[in-house]
């Protein structure tokens, strides 16, 4: 898969991809496998789950498809072809790892979410159909085998399943990241008696409700 080549598409309004105007824009496959490492690094490190990059999976899919048709062309003893499939099982892990990992929080955070109106609204605005039908699925067995197992067998004033009884994303870890653009006034501590300003390139260690929306909008990069 060579970075150097021709542009590849990619759809959506999420981060740098996006023009600001929900078009259509153009970045190269160096650029697309750059977001797609900053995108696998950031959800892994992320306590919550962040929206769904489906412009950005969308561009990596095709650039992997285009990069098969290319890798069939070549003789199985040229040195170009042991590039290209080097380089397409980086990308394939590295797109994996960002699906698993959304995954991995879905499963763990879903029940928290169906148990409250207000999140699981939320909720869905961050998953795709398929992610939210996984979640929906992780919910209805654990709310089946609980109450089948255990609150049937309990007194009923304690036989209501809550939202405190399931795991909560924890946005009050400290997290590292590195600032992608300048963001002028940001109160990274509500005791805190002034706002920083956080310059492009330099890096932070904080606790990650005060910069959440930050790092959603790709203004700051988890590492």
């Amino acid at each position: 898969m060579d970075t150097n080549d021709s542009d590849v598409n990619a759809f959506g309004a999420t981060s740098s991809v996006d023009d600001g105007d929900d078009a259509e824009v153009t970045i190269t496959p160096k650029e697309a496998l750059e977001q797609l490492k900053n995108a696998m690094l950031t959800e892994t490190l992320c306590p919550e789950i962040l929206p769904h990059r489906g412009d950005l999976v969308d561009c990596i899919t095709e650039l992997m498809n285009m990069t098969k048709v290319n890798v069939a062309l070549l003789k199985k003893s040229e040195f170009a072809r042991s590039i290209c499939m080097q380089e397409l099982s980086r990308t394939r892990f590295m797109l994996t790892s960002y699906l698993r990992a959304r995954l991995e929080k879905i499963e763990r955070f879903s029940p928290a979410y169906f148990l409250d109106p207000v999140s699981e609204s939320s909720f869905a605005q961050l998953l795709t159909q398929n992610e939210f039908t996984f979640a929906r699925n992780v919910w209805n067995l654990t709310k089946q085998e609980l109450e089948s197992s255990a609150l049937a067998h309990m007194p009923a004033i304690v036989s209501k399943l809550k939202k405190t009884m399931f795991p909560s994303p924890n946005l009050n870890r400290f997290v590292f990241f590195r600032v992608n653009e300048d963001c002028p006034d940001v109160l990274l501590d509500q005791d805190a008696d002034q706002a920083t300003q956080l310059e492009k390139g330099s890096l932070h260690l904080t606790r990650y409700a005060p910069v959440s929306a930050l790092v959603a909008a790709g203004k700051l990069q988890l590492i």
